[in-house]
């Protein structure tokens, strides 16, 4: 079973992630942290990351890094998830550390190309 995970300090798009991504039959780990993001993945590493731009500690452009460094992780796709409209990579520091960006709020048929992309099938449950 694919295991995404979703990091964002707001607890609402979390569940709707977690919601979204259950129905693709996915595990799903959920952190509101950068920081604890190491101890939840533990065994299961994911095979796919979503993480917010601005959060308070680590931003998703230091949790990026965090991920590219880890020798189980640095290969997965890493999508940026923010609110601000028309934004692209060239603002942050690290760009290429990222496989694109996802504007809030995402629509189901750019998850479902997402989705496609990366594990090419919708297997809807």
């Amino acid at each position: 079973m694919p295991c995404a995970l979703v990091v964002d300090d707001n607890r609402v798009i979390l569940k709707l992630f977690e919601i979204i991504f259950r129905r693709y039959g996915f595990d799903v780990i959920l952190s509101e942290e950068g920081e604890e993001i190491v101890d939840k993945i533990g065994e299961n590493p994911p095979d796919i990351a979503i993480v917010d731009l601005k959060m308070p500690g680590m931003d998703g452009d230091e949790i990026a890094s965090l991920l590219r460094k880890n020798e189980k992780l640095k290969n997965i796709p890493i999508y940026l998830h923010t609110a601000i409209s028309g934004f692209c990579l060239a603002n942050i520091k690290n760009p290429h550390l990222f496989d694109g960006v996802l504007i809030k709020p995402i629509s189901q048929k750019t998850f479902d190309d997402l989705i496609m992309l990366h594990f090419g099938s919708l297997k809807v449950g």
